[in-house]
């Protein structure tokens, strides 16, 4: 038997004896084999900041366990543009706010990776430091495993690992409920080398009903049982691993790690990674980022009512589980009360805080007297709404473009520039600049309203976010190409949301363009809802404003306790083990000013 039918025969070894939970979250990217000779196996995070659930990280210790060698895990902050350039568009740069978030969640997740026996590093890519480091590492792996990416630039981070490694790639769906890969028909290639899946559904409730049969088993296998969590590692690596001169069994690993992280005196972050000691030292990533690091787009600051952190993610849960989810099918729609939305997108969508115990605690609130209508809502948004979008991200190549705006849709837009070339004279519609709408300088107040509070907070309301959407395609239709006023769309929504660059803030963008939509009329057009007609008055939108920066306690139930803090006090005097989603023990200090910082900014 040849070496490589050796390894590949060892690795279906491996692979066979996963939990089905696991496996069937598994996109093998290639067919190269395991690379026998080499020291460690590579896990690059991207979607998926957190220990807790994370599928990626299992399989990699999984491997790490068969073929007896560590796991390094290498976390990269790209600042990579999205969105290139051109003659009539704008790149999506890395904002500080994007960045604080994603290096508070690091700063939460990091320090688990490496209690639990990995070599972790936080590289920050900028100005004379964009030395592909993961790209060198993934070349001398065992294996390498990363998160499903499903949107650029994390698709363009995967792309480049499947044309750097020589071994076996993996990327893992840690981001949904039910993963795509196992629902989709995977069928052949096209010219470009994607994949083509042939029963990829074209509305929400058809996704629902593809996927409805498995979500049990996932959910229940992941929170009741444990199936995605990470074996213990037999083979570990000491903190700092990358500094270590003394232990001379980590040579051959060093003998491969870049010159740069090998020294103290090389500046950290730029030419040598953070250590997880490194990270935990800064106390303010929001002030570091606004002042320390070249090259980030500083004028879209961080939000300063959310904190990355998993904590912080679990205590924003929680708080609306317990005070909100109830009500959430009738208050949902009334932005004045925004915290009576979950307000948990950029958690889910950077995976800080795991989409199991999301649904897994909204099905047990079901059960609660009084607790079932919001409970029910809040799950059709939460899987139904938000799923789909993944699933579209993962089967489309083309996501935002205009190929996934349906024909209908698309043949309705090219007849509106008809009309207007027809309409020499005088304009039918008035059409903005990119910078208009940008800053919000519109006639129209209602839109203006929602675009600073959009610009100034990272959040908007999704009800809201409809009408923002809507308003711009039916401003911008007579005198822009679809292409255009998507990227418009799109451009304006990435750099300022939170939630942004993710599947779920796609698909509620095309949805604005007739995307799982149905026409408004006979001459398919696009339905409307204009910005002048909204529920609310501009000055709401300042109401709101100052109800998000004051914290959710503003809007807690009182005097009475809502439904679910009664059953989970009752719980507690009975000594019941409450189902409530909580994790650890007593929390650390570091925990305790995370918690401290969150409680002081609501």
């Amino acid at each position: 038997m040849s070496t490589t039918t050796s390894s590949s025969s060892s690795l279906s070894f491996c692979l066979d004896s996963l939990p089905a939970t696991l496996s069937q979250r598994i996109f093998r990217r290639n067919e190269l084999p395991p690379n026998d000779n080499a020291s460690f196996v590579l896990y690059v995070p991207t979607v998926v900041l957190r220990k807790r659930h994370n599928p990626a990280f299992a399989l990699a210790c999984h491997l790490a366990n068969h073929y007896q060698v560590p796991v390094l895990v290498l976390a990269v902050v790209l600042d990579d543009a999205h969105l290139p350039n051109n003659h009539h568009s704008k790149p999506i740069v890395l904002t500080a706010r994007r960045m604080a978030f994603c290096l508070e969640a690091l700063q939460s997740a990091c320090p688990q990776w490496q209690a639990h026996g990995a070599g972790v590093a936080i590289r920050l890519h900028g100005p004379q430091c964009r030395t592909p480091h993961h790209l060198t590492l993934a070349r001398n792996a065992v294996a390498v495993v990363t998160d499903e990416p499903f949107v650029h630039p994390y698709r363009t981070l995967v792309s480049s690992l499947e044309k750097a490694v020589t071994s076996a790639l993996f990327s893992v769906d840690g981001s949904t409920t039910v993963p795509p890969v196992q629902v989709l028909k995977r069928q052949q290639r096209d010219e470009q080398g994607n994949l083509i899946y042939t029963n990829v559904p074209q509305k929400a409730w058809k996704w629902l009903e593809l996927s409805k049969a498995y979500r049990k088993e996932h959910v229940v296998g992941v929170v009741q049982k444990g199936h995605l969590e990470a074996p213990p590692l037999d083979k570990t690596l000491p903190p700092d691993f990358f500094l270590s001169t003394d232990d001379t069994s980590l040579s051959s690993l060093r003998d491969i790690l870049p010159s740069d992280w090998k020294s103290l005196d090389t500046p950290a972050p730029g030419k040598r990674p953070w250590t997880v000691a490194d990270l935990a030292g800064i106390a303010s990533l929001k002030e570091w980022v606004l002042q320390s690091w070249p090259g980030v787009d500083t004028s879209v600051p961080p939000c300063a009512q959310t904190h990355g952190s998993h904590q912080a993610g679990m205590a924003r849960w929680n708080q609306f589980r317990d005070h909100h989810l109830q009500d959430y099918a009738t208050l949902r729609n009334t932005i004045t009360h925004p915290h009576a939305v979950s307000r948990m997108s950029c958690y889910l969508n950077y995976g800080v805080v795991s989409i199991f115990d999301i649904v897994h605690d909204t099905w047990e609130t079901k059960k609660i007297k009084g607790c079932s209508k919001g409970a029910n809502k809040f799950e059709d948004e939460v899987v139904k709404w938000r799923e789909v979008g993944y699933c579209h991200a993962f089967a489309t190549p083309h996501y935002n473009l205009p190929a996934a705006v349906p024909t209908w849709a698309s043949r309705w837009f090219a007849t509106q520039q008809q009309q207007q070339q027809q309409q020499q004279q005088q304009p039918l519609v008035v059409a903005y600049s990119l910078e208009t709408l940008e800053t919000g300088a519109t006639r129209e107040e209602e839109w203006n309203a929602m675009q600073r509070y959009l610009v100034e907070t990272g959040e908007l309301h999704n009800n809201a976010r409809m009408t923002w959407g809507k308003t711009m395609v039916h401003w911008q239709k007579h005198n822009h190409d679809l292409a255009q006023v998507l990227h418009q769309m799109v451009y304006v929504n990435d750099r300022y949301a939170l939630d942004g660059l993710s599947p779920p803030s796609y698909a509620g963008l095309l949805w604005c363009f007739g995307w799982c939509d149905k026409p408004k009329n006979k001459q398919g057009a696009i339905s409307e809802k204009p910005a002048s007609r909204y529920r609310a008055s501009a000055d709401a939108f300042v109401r709101a404003k100052e109800v998000l920066l004051a914290g959710p306690q503003a809007e807690v139930m009182t005097p009475a306790q809502s439904p679910r803090k009664q059953r989970r006090s009752s719980e507690a005097s009975k000594g019941k083990k409450s189902t409530s989603t909580t994790h650890g023990g007593s929390p650390t200090k570091k925990q305790k000013s995370i918690d401290s910082y969150f409680k002081a900014v609501g």
